[in-house]
């Protein structure tokens, strides 16, 4: 029988709380202790929705995270947060990252943002891919996609090793650029080459999500690489327009829509996973979002959780 189970990906949305705490701490109305305070809180409220799921590794929620840019202007050297850039078709933006140096891991703040490192369990990271961080990023230092894309390919390498040994297993790297622009052989070289310089370096479990839409293209490059697994955003990609998995990676099914409130249906869910399955061939089926989460209220996302595990335990019974 195919396993079936359920990932979460990139940042899950921020409570009202949340989000009224940050304002006041912008404000100067409460101090940092106590925004920390209460964003744990709701981080253990992310993590008891995992656990009662039955979604493992577990998802930190991502909660203090502005954009998937901004905490490597920490952890590394050479970064600045600079531009406001919205990003794709969403009404959300992120600080464009500014390259004014080599840019080197630090090691510095990391726990700040892997809140696994804190806790027992068995964690994921979502992390931006070299491919992405060097299309999006103003460089001003190397001159070249492919020098900054290795660069940074190093930095993530050297986070990676750090977050296995505090108990990280899987790590997926994120990519909407592909998706939403698509790549020139070129790129899809520099794709391949940060990816296995990623996993030779690293020896970890990685994946490589694709939001927006995935070309057959695209696909059968990352299909070809040693990853763990290959993600897509099925709300914007034919199925039947993919290259098969024959059964060596795992799938990481993009098949709930973050862009919209509206809850799927747990039957229909079961349908598209079971057909998915039999016309892609993964050696397993990881159901997730589309994109993060983030872009609902953190009600609407526990309903779209809880269907998806309906329509997983109606495969599985």
């Amino acid at each position: 029988m195919q396993h079936y189970s359920i990932e979460l990906t990139g940042t899950f949305p921020r409570s009202e709380a949340l989000v009224a705490a940050t304002r006041d701490f912008d404000r100067k109305r409460i101090t940092a202790s106590r925004l920390v305070q209460i964003r744990h809180a709701q981080q253990d409220e992310v993590l008891s929705l995992q656990k009662k799921l039955g979604i493992t590794p577990l998802s930190d929620g991502m909660l203090n995270w502005q954009d998937i840019f901004r905490p490597f202007a920490e952890i590394c050297s050479g970064i600045q947060p600079v531009t406001l850039t919205r990003f794709a078709d969403t009404n959300t933006f992120f600080r464009q990252p500014k390259i004014t140096g080599a840019v080197r891991y630090a090691g510095k703040h990391v726990s700040e943002y892997f809140l696994g490192m804190h806790k027992k369990g068995e964690w994921k990271a979502t992390l931006p891919s070299p491919f992405f961080f060097a299309r999006v990023a103003d460089d001003r230092h190397y001159s070249s996609v492919r020098k900054l894309a290795f660069s940074f390919a190093d930095s993530l390498a050297h986070l990676i090793i750090h977050l296995k040994k505090a108990g990280y297993s899987s790590f997926q790297l994120y990519d909407p650029y592909l998706g939403y622009l698509g790549a020139t052989p070129g790129e899809l070289r520099l794709v391949t080459d940060t990816t296995n310089h990623l996993i030779e370096a690293t020896h970890a479990a990685l994946g490589y999500y694709v939001a927006f839409t995935c070309s057959k293209t695209v696909a059968a490059t990352l299909l070809k690489l040693p990853l763990d697994a290959v993600g897509v955003d099925f709300f914007n990609t034919d199925m039947h327009a993919l290259p098969s998995f024959k059964g060596k990676l795992a799938l990481i099914a993009g098949c709930l829509d973050s862009r919209t409130s509206l809850v799927e249906d747990a039957k229909t869910l079961a349908k598209f996973l079971r057909d998915v399955n039999t016309t892609l061939a993964p050696r397993e089926v990881r159901a997730t979002s589309t994109v993060d989460l983030q872009f609902v209220p953190v009600k609407i996302a526990e309903q779209k959780l809880l269907h998806l595990r309906r329509a997983i335990q109606s495969l599985t019974s």
